[in-house]
């Protein structure tokens, strides 16, 4: 009895781990939005690595390092192109008008029971957010 009980009760902790990451990932990618599209950028980067920043900062260490770098993308579209959201970049691609994805994708969360899901492998946690640029507050754009 005491086996059956004690799966469940990880399986619920797994669940609820997965679930919690998977809401701080989107709170950082909204995070990562909310800075960039105001323009900001932070001392001594650029703003894709600034945004990336802010949104390691809001992780919760879940992104820590290098390797969480990998997970985080950073996108601007111009809605204004024909076709309509070509992707944008260099110089220029923050411009105001253009819209900012941030997203992060592919974060692997391993199990810790291997009970409920196939092949015992990683679930892997995703989020984006977008928004349109809004115009510089000086009036220069940040470099990229």
């Amino acid at each position: 009895m005491f086996l059956p009980l004690l799966m469940i009760f990880f399986g619920i902790i797994d669940v609820s781990v997965a679930i919690f990451m998977k809401n701080t990932m989107q709170y950082a990618v909204r995070e990562g939005v909310r800075y960039g599209v105001t323009g900001q950028t932070m001392s001594g980067n650029g703003a894709v690595a600034s945004i990336k920043a802010v949104v390691q900062a809001n992780s919760m260490g879940f992104l820590a390092g290098s390797t969480g770098l990998n997970y985080i993308e950073v996108h601007f579209y111009d809605p204004y192109s024909t076709p309509p959201l070509q992707e944008v970049t260099g110089v220029g691609a923050n411009n105001t008008g253009h819209v900012l994805t941030v997203k992060v994708s592919g974060l692997p969360w391993n199990w810790i029971a291997p009970v409920g899901h196939s092949g015992g492998g990683a679930l892997t946690i995703s989020a984006a957010s977008s928004d349109v640029m809004e115009a510089p507050p000086n009036g220069v754009l940040p470099s990229m």
